[in-house]
Formats: C-alpha cells, sequence, structure tokens
C-alpha cells in the first residue's frame, strides 16, 4: 500500500492540533429570565405576562484566544396572546467579540474585536474581566436583558480595542476605536479611553470618549473626508469603600451627547452644555449594621434608559432598600428585606429650581413592597411584590407588579 506522506504529515499534525486545542477549550456562560405580571384593571383581576431573558457565553479556543456572546430575548404579554400562542417578541445580539490575551513586559495585553455593544459603563464587565473584582453594581439597574443590568455610558459598533492590566499594581487602562451611526443616521468614528481601579477601599472604571460624524459630501459638493463637530462622552462607575465595609459610597454616572463645534459653525439647536434630561446619575450610600443593610440611591435617569429597568419607572427619585443577607434556610442563603420609591415622572434635577406643588403633586409616583432572593439549583432565584400606593388612591390600574427571575452560571 502506498502512502503519501505530505497528506499522512499533514493529518498527524491536524490530531496533534485538535487533540490539543480541546484539552484547552472550555465554556463559561451566565442565563437569566424574568417574568413581570401586572394587573391592568382596578377592580377585576386582569393580569399581563412579560419576559425577558439573557444569555452570555464565553468560549476559550485556547490560552490566549476566546471568543464571548451575549444574547437578550423581550416578549410582548403572552397572557393576552395566549401562552402557548405565537406572540411578538424582541430578540437582540447585544455582544459578539474575539479576544487575544498575552502576558509579557509586566503586564496582560488584551486585544479584541467585537460588534454590538461591548463593555458598557455600569456593567463593570471591563473591570471583572480585567482585574477579577467581583460585582458591586446597584439594584435598582437590573433589567434581567443582559448579565448585568442597565448602564450609564455603552459604547456601540464595530470596532476594536487594547487593554493593558499591570501585574504589580491592580490598575488597568486601554483604548478602542469604533464606527456606527449618530443621531442622525450619519456614520460616526468614535475613539475612547478606559481606566480602571481595583484597590481594597476604590473600584472605579471610567471612560472618556469622542464620537465624529463622517461627512462626504458639504453644501452639494463631494469632499474626501469632513469632521465638523466632536461628540463628547463619559461615564463613571465607582466604589469607595467594599462590600464589607460598614459605610460606603456608589456611584454611576454618564453621558452620551455633549457636542463641541468652532465657534464660527455652531448651530442653535445644538445644546452648549449638558441637559440634565441626558445625564444618568445614581449615588448611593451603602451602610451595614451588623447583618442589616440599609442603601438610599438617589437617581437621575434619561428616558430612553427606563425602559431598560425592572423597578425603576420615574426619572427623578430616591429609592430605599433595607435588607438582610445573613438568612439561612435549608442550607441556604436567603436575602429578604423591603424596599421603598419615590420618583417623579418627567422631571429631572433642574426642574427643582422651578418647584411647583401641583405639578410635582401630579408627577410624583409613591411604591413599596418586599423583595427576597433564594439560592435554587446553583443559581439565584429572586421575587419582588410592587405596590403602587399612588395609582391605588388615584384607582389606577397596573397599581400591583409581580417580578420572578431566575440567574445561573453554566
Amino acid at each position: 500500500m502506498r502512502i503519501d506522506m505530505k497528506k499522512a504529515t499533514l493529518s498527524a499534525l491536524l490530531c496533534a492540533f485538535a487533540s490539543n486545542l480541546f484539552a484547552i477549550s472550555f465554556f463559561s456562560g451566565e442565563t437569566g429570565i424574568a417574568a413581570t405580571s401586572v394587573n391592568k384593571k382596578v377592580h377585576s383581576f386582569d393580569p399581563s405576562l412579560e419576559f425577558k431573558g439573557f444569555f452570555a457565553g464565553h468560549f476559550a479556543i485556547t490560552n490566549s484566544l476566546s471568543v464571548r456572546t451575549e444574547l437578550a430575548l423581550k416578549t410582548s404579554d403572552l397572557y393576552e396572546e395566549g401562552i402557548t400562542n405565537e406572540a411578538d417578541s424582541v430578540f437582540k445580539i447585544k455582544e459578539f467579540s474575539a479576544h487575544y490575551i498575552k502576558s509579557f513586559a509586566g503586564a496582560t495585553h488584551t486585544f479584541t474585536a467585537f460588534r454590538g455593544d461591548y463593555e458598557p459603563i455600569g456593567s463593570q464587565q471591563f473591570i471583572k474581566r480585567q482585574l477579577g473584582v467581583e460585582g458591586y453594581a446597584s439594584a435598582i439597574t437590573e433589567n434581567f436583558l443582559g448579565a448585568n443590568g442597565a448602564n450609564a455610558y455603552t459604547p456601540h459598533g464595530i470596532g476594536g480595542s487594547y487593554a493593558l492590566s499591570l501585574k504589580t499594581l491592580p490598575v488597568s487602562t486601554g483604548i478602542s476605536v469604533s464606527k456606527n451611526k449618530d443621531v442622525d443616521g450619519e456614520p460616526e468614528l468614535n475613539a475612547d479611553w478606559r481606566l480602571a481601579l481595583a484597590f481594597r477601599n476604590l473600584k472605579a472604571d471610567f471612560l472618556l470618549g469622542a464620537g465624529a460624524p463622517i461627512y462626504t459630501e458639504k453644501d452639494g459638493e463631494d469632499v474626501f473626508l469632513l469632521i465638523d463637530t466632536l461628540y463628547i462622552h463619559s461615564g463613571l462607575d465607582m466604589l469607595i469603600g467594599n462590600r464589607y465595609s460598614p459605610l460606603s459610597l456608589y456611584t454611576l454616572g454618564g453621558f452620551s451627547y455633549m457636542p463641541i463645534k468652532k465657534q464660527s459653525d455652531k448651530d442653535d439647536n445644538l445644546p452648549d452644555s449638558i441637559k440634565p434630561e441626558n445625564i444618568f446619575l445614581i449615588v448611593e450610600p451603602r451602610l451595614s449594621i451588623d447583618k442589616v443593610k440599609i442603601y438610599l440611591s438617589v437617581y437621575n435617569i434619561p428616558s430612553d434608559n427606563l425602559a431598560d429597568l425592572l423597578f425603576i419607572e420615574e426619572n427623578l427619585g430616591a429609592c430605599l432598600r433595607i435588607f438582610s443577607d445573613a438568612f439561612y434556610t435549608a442550607n441556604r442563603e436567603f436575602t429578604f428585606g423591603l424596599s421603598g420609591n419615590i420618583g417623579l415622572e418627567g422631571k429631572f434635577f433642574d426642574d427643582l429650581k422651578s418647584f411647583k406643588t401641583e405639578e410635582f403633586k401630579d408627577a410624583l409616583k409613591v411604591k413599596a413592597g418586599p423583595f427576597a432572593e433564594i439560592e435554587a439549583n446553583k443559581g439565584l432565584l429572586k421575587l419582588a411584590l410592587e405596590v403602587n400606593a399612588t395609582k391605588i388612591i388615584d384607582e389606577e390600574e397596573e397599581a400591583f407588579k409581580l417580578h420572578v427571575g431566575y440567574k445561573k452560571e453554566l
């Protein structure tokens, strides 16, 4: 029997590479689903039932090369359509990225190509991936449309990034360049700088960047490249203290639209400063007394971000959560607490300067209810009942909401 030595050699190399590849490869991820039920009528039982879910996966092909993806799904009212019938839903591939990691010169270097949402401010993905910290986000940003909840600023588009993490200090920095579309649908080039710190009593993830719409025509004439406006964006996700501190302060803030033009080219329709309705801000002092924790969240949230939130529906307000995570039942950790929220719909912090009683009374919403988190099947089951006192007094619909969610690492 005649043997082709070239083919035999190539086959042997492929087999050796494949066996080595699959010996190294592994998969990790997280998935979650949440159902929200609302009673749509005041004096009778007429519920709605909507689902939100996500899947986030990380596949390590080799020690240096990996791929990540994140998917999200949101349904319409399944109770009205019929649980077993077809229903409208929104499906989104939030992220697809490939990463190459190499350690040399006293640092870890990460090269990434991505498409979609990439490491938003508030998701804590950058600081977790680069510096390995535990999550410290506010519970009011929970949304079950992703692994990490709502965000203050989200880099989006197609592009690449480079990050450097020091081995001697818990510090990471990086840059990214991406292309997407601006608010007018024009192509836009974005460049961002990132800095993350993970000290014992200070954790911070900071982003500063600019987007430039790219025009190929001006006054009816073709041009090679024209950039006449820069749109500055920034974000900060920070915890002063730590998870075990008796007193700590969490802050999440950002904006995505501050145009800068030459004085001669200024457009009266473009704001010279950042408007409060475009600023995402959460300031949350956290107090821990023995086994009881008290978190007070004061927030100013743009309308575009409210759709992503599970518990917050008003633009301006404060949320108080009193709870304990020190309960145990059947050898499982158990968290129980009470939550209260006072919010103003359609109002922002600059509106407080022109306070009018009747106007603010119409915008005022008061909600409260219990919540619990229970370990279940190596995941976390979350339950929350929301009672809208304002709607009960005014005899409005949707005064009661029940949230049930489950998250699990794979």
